[in-house]
C-alpha cells in the first residue's frame, strides 16, 4: 500500500468519525435506553468503499439541537429479527415492555443502538487488508486506539445532550472502553453489582455499573449462542424485565401489542 495513500485514508476516515455516527443501526437518539455492541457483524460485499456505500444506503434523520447544526442520526426500518444478535435485543425490549416488540431501530423506536467501533468484523480479532486500506492502520489495536481518540468524544457529547438513563453494553472484556465512551473516563472506582439472570444458574451473569450523574451501564455477555454467552431468548427477556423493574420503566405502554403469557 502506498504510504501517502495510507496517511490520506487514515486522516479522512478518522476525521469523519469526529462528527458523524458511522453505524448501521441507530434509532431514536432521544430514547432513554441505549444498546451498544463492540462492532457490527461482518457485512456482505464489504470493501474499501464501505464508507461511501454506507452513506448511500443509510437512512438518516436530522436533529438541530446538537452542536447547533443539522446532525445526521441513522435509523433502520428492516426487521431486526433476522439477525441473531439483534433478535436478542428485540427480546430484551420485549421483556422491558411487558409485551412483544414488533419494531426495529426506527426513528421513533423506544431505543437507540450503536457500536463502540464502526467497521464490520467476523470477530474481535479479525483485521484484513480491506480494513488496512480503509483506515491506514496495519494493526487492529491501532485502529481501536484511534477510534477511542476520534469517535468516543462524540459519543460522550451525545450522552450529555440526550441523557440516556441506561446503556446495555454487550460483550465482556471491553468495559473500560464502554465507560470511557459514555462516562468520559474510567479512573474512578465505582461499586459493581453482579446479578444472575436465572437464580438457579450462575450463568448468564450481568454487571451493573453506576456513577452519579452518568447513565447506568449494564455489562452483559455477548448476545450469541455459545456457552457463557447470553444464548437464550428467555434470558434476554429476563434482562429486559430487570431493566423495567429496577432501572427505567417502559415509557409508553400504549404501544404494547401481544401480551406475553
Amino acid at each position: 500500500m502506498d504510504a501517502t495513500l495510507a496517511i490520506d485514508t487514515k486522516m479522512q476516515f478518522f476525521k469523519y468519525l469526529e462528527n458523524s455516527i458511522l453505524d448501521i443501526d441507530g434509532g431514536n437518539i432521544r430514547a432513554k435506553l441505549w444498546f451498544c455492541g463492540i462492532e457490527p457483524g461482518m457485512a456482505e460485499n464489504y470493501s474499501e468503499n464501505y464508507l461511501k456505500d454506507l452513506q448511500k444506503k443509510e437512512t438518516v434523520y436530522t436533529v438541530d439541537d446538537f452542536r447547533n447544526e443539522q446532525f445526521h442520526v441513522p435509523y433502520y426500518t428492516e426487521n431486526i429479527s433476522k439477525f441473531q444478535f439483534d433478535k436478542k435485543v428485540k427480546q430484551v425490549i420485549t421483556g422491558w415492555m411487558g409485551s412483544e416488540y414488533n419494531g426495529s431501530y426506527e426513528q421513533d423506536a423506544p431505543v437507540f443502538k450503536l457500536n463502540l467501533f464502526p467497521l464490520p468484523a467476523s470477530d474481535v480479532s479479525s483485521w484484513n487488508e480491506t480494513n488496512k486500506i480503509m483506515t491506514g492502520c496495519v494493526l487492529k489495536r491501532e485502529y481501536y486506539g484511534r477510534c477511542i481518540g476520534h469517535r468516543f468524544p462524540l459519543f460522550r457529547e451525545l450522552v450529555i445532550r440526550y441523557d440516556p438513563t441506561v446503556i446495555v453494553c454487550i460483550g465482556k472484556g471491553f468495559i473500560s472502553e464502554f465507560k470511557f465512551a459514555f462516562w468520559g473516563d474510567n479512573k474512578e472506582d465505582v461499586p459493581i453489582e453482579s446479578r444472575q439472570l436465572r437464580q438457579d444458574d450462575l450463568y448468564p451473569q450481568i454487571h451493573i455499573h453506576r456513577k452519579q450523574g452518568f447513565p447506568t451501564i449494564i455489562e452483559t455477555p455477548f448476545f450469541g449462542w455459545r456457552k457463557f454467552q447470553l444464548n437464550l431468548e428467555s434470558d434476554a427477556i429476563l434482562l429486559g424485565e430487570y431493566i423495567g423493574k429496577e432501572l427505567i420503566e417502559y415509557p409508553d405502554k400504549s404501544k404494547s401489542q401481544t401480551i406475553i403469557n
